[in-house]
């Protein structure tokens, strides 16, 4: 019955084809692979520049989080040439670190640092430090640009002399979710003891 199939004899044709086209293609993204790990140690060792891909297309936060590790690639890496594939290029725009921003095939890196992923029974700075092979970079930053910040400043009567502090309540997973009244009295704490400028954040269709 299997032979036959329900719907008339089954064709193992095409599946032997697929079977192998996918051998192939495997065969040759190895092939990639290891050329690219040659050619990465050559240069290093000529101490010639590298060209270095950071991959890390996930949430805002996740990207936010990764932002210094560009300037400890830089410092690692002082002549290499850093692209960064990200889902939100406005984080890295401007960053003195970044040479390239999703440039896709265009860019052939030598060697990629695959940051989307994580690790359940590791904080998530130890495990980009690890894979990144780093041991300590400094905060994240953000860098704007002159009329940037004189528009923020204009929008929202900013003053240089009042602390200003950003908070997020909001969390996709519900394990990430700390409770609405722990932000309240998180933020009148803020307000009391420093004199703090408080900005909630969020997407616009949530409260």
């Amino acid at each position: 019955d299997f032979l036959r199939g329900k719907r008339g004899p089954r064709d193992f044709g095409e599946k032997r084809k697929s079977l192998f086209r996918r051998f192939v293609e495997k065969s040759m993204m190895d092939l990639q692979s290891v050329k690219r790990k040659l050619r990465f140690q050559l240069k290093k060792n000529l101490k010639k520049p590298l060209r270095l891909r950071v991959d890390i297309q996930w949430n805002i936060g996740d990207e936010l989080i990764a932002l210094p590790v560009y300037g400890a690639l830089k410092k690692k890496y002082p002549k290499s040439l850093i692209e960064a594939r990200v889902r939100y290029p406005e984080l890295v725009k401007g960053n003195p670190y970044v040479d390239f921003v999703n440039e896709g095939e265009r860019f052939d890196p030598d060697l990629t640092f695959d940051l989307h992923r994580e690790r359940r029974d590791q904080p998530r700075m130890d495990f980009i430090r690890e894979v990144v092979g780093v041991s300590t970079w400094g905060a994240p930053r953000v860098y704007l640009e002159r009329n940037e910040l004189e528009a923020v400043r204009g929008k929202w009567k900013l003053e240089n002399d009042t602390l200003r502090i950003a908070i997020s309540p909001a969390a996709r997973w519900f394990a990430r979710r700390w409770p609405g009244r722990n932000w309240v009295e998180l933020g009148e704490s803020l307000i009391r003891l420093y004199g703090a400028q408080l900005f909630v954040l969020g997407k616009d269709e949530e409260p």
